[in-house]
């Protein structure tokens, strides 16, 4: 039996060596795979999309918007308002009540996140 097992584009990989599927830290036993089965990626991660009310900033992530991630993920998310305006209000964050330009969102469904800025007077 070879070490690892590649699948096809978006399913999971297995190591029936390591007995986790390499994506989803579930143990099996690979001993009795009458009960294996695989579950395509897509059925497993969440995508983040971003947006702006009224313009006057961005909102990114380290790995750009949108992004999928797996469910559970905590995703930092920054907001860069155009010089001359701050964060007003964020939708669909860990914690809509700040104003700071990094919030969080944890990722356990499809999630766009949305930032307005305002005048930094």
């Amino acid at each position: 039996m070879a070490s690892a097992w590649e699948s096809s584009p978006g399913m999971l990989n297995w190591n029936p060596l390591c007995d986790v599927f390499e994506t989803n830290p579930s143990v099996i036993d690979y001993r009795d795979l009458s009960v294996f089965s695989f579950h395509w990626l897509e059925d497993y991660l969440y995508t983040l999309r971003g947006h702006v009310v009224g313009g006057h900033g961005i909102v990114i992530t380290f790995e750009g918007l949108p992004y999928d991630y797996p469910p559970g993920t905590v995703v930092e998310i920054v907001a860069f308002p155009d010089e001359g305006y701050r964060v007003k209000a964020w939708t669909g964050t860990d914690d809509d009540t700040s104003t700071e330009r990094i919030n969080y969102v944890t990722m356990n469904a499809d999630t766009t996140v949305t930032v307005e800025f305002e005048p930094d007077i």
